[in-house]
């Protein structure tokens, strides 16, 4: 399913929900969709800047698609990052890139998201969002260098004269 397919997914299970007790459950039993980061590994090298709690973020490109590892030290925290790992990880690296996350300005989400935790969520999205547009970016490098040697290859096997630009895209 595609990100914005599971954000609706997410928002319209929510609005289901009238109790903010339901709701706080609902975000809670998104843990288990997390890819939680060991304890040895939650250090600064891997620690989120902006977050009142500590969470940390491990972020991967595998074949152009993301690969999230997440945790948190606060328990709400750490469901909101299973939900964004339910609808984030696996994904494509532009996808996530191009995705405009509403459930942080959601009415019904206001009650669980304090102006910390969702300063907070605002910082790890736009951390994720940020390498993905690294990562998208030298992937169109590579293809773009990978074609533009095997053009010049193929100029040089035929004897042509032509040369090929050597500035770099990235």
């Amino acid at each position: 399913a595609s990100i914005e397919a599971r954000e609706d997914e997410f928002l319209g299970n929510f609005e289901l929900l009238d109790d903010t007790l339901l709701q706080f459950e609902y975000i809670l039993s998104f843990i288990r969709d997390l890819n939680t980061i060991p304890e040895e590994d939650r250090t600064d090298d891997w620690k989120v800047e902006g977050c009142a709690s500590n969470a940390w973020l491990m972020l991967e490109a595998r074949n152009g698609h993301l690969k999230l590892s997440l945790g948190s030290d606060s328990l709400i925290i750490e469901g909101l990052l299973g939900a964004l790992t339910w609808m984030l990880d696996t994904q494509p690296l532009e996808d996530v890139a191009a995705w405009q996350p509403r459930f942080l300005n959601h009415p019904q989400m206001k009650p669980h998201l304090n102006s910390d935790r969702s300063h907070g969520i605002a910082s790890i999205v736009k951390a994720i969002q940020t390498f993905c547009v690294a990562r998208t970016t030298q992937l169109g490098c590579l293809r773009h260098a990978s074609s533009r040697q095997l053009a010049s290859s193929a100029a040089q096997a035929k004897g042509s004269n032509q040369s090929s630009a050597s500035s770099s895209c990235c």
